[in-house]
């Protein structure tokens, strides 16, 4: 497997664990933040692979997560919420996240989704 860092962001423990095990397929190392508070500065202080978001975090600020994503240009980014989140999952597309799901998505083709935007098969 190809040496990649995993940043999971989110307090929801119910669809956590999927997530974290879908990102483990892909990533040697995952680590979780339960809000975004503290977000950016781990993204501006450590190079990090993967960022998958859950758009109901606490404290997330997804245009100064976009900023910072386009000024050092990576990581790749997932987001996701539930379906009748419209406002934020179209502030996660404004903001330049690679993927937008829905939590149903997010639950069901992670795994996949995952594979094909890093270029790689899971657990390569």
């Amino acid at each position: 497997m190809i040496d990649r860092q995993g940043l999971f962001v989110s307090g929801d423990l119910m669809l956590g664990v999927p997530v974290l095990s879908a990102m483990e397929t892909v990533c040697t190392n995952v680590s979780r933040i339960l809000s975004g508070k503290t977000l950016l500065h781990r993204l501006q202080s450590q190079p990090v692979d993967l960022l998958v978001v859950d758009l109901e975090a606490n404290d997330l600020d997804l245009k100064a997560i976009g900023d910072v994503i386009r000024q050092h240009g990576r990581p790749m980014t997932v987001a996701y919420a539930p379906h009748v989140a419209t406002a934020r999952l179209a502030a996660a597309q404004e903001a330049g996240f690679a993927a937008v799901l829905t939590r149903g998505q997010a639950a069901s083709q992670l795994p996949a989704i995952l594979a094909s935007l890093l270029g790689t098969a899971p657990s390569e």
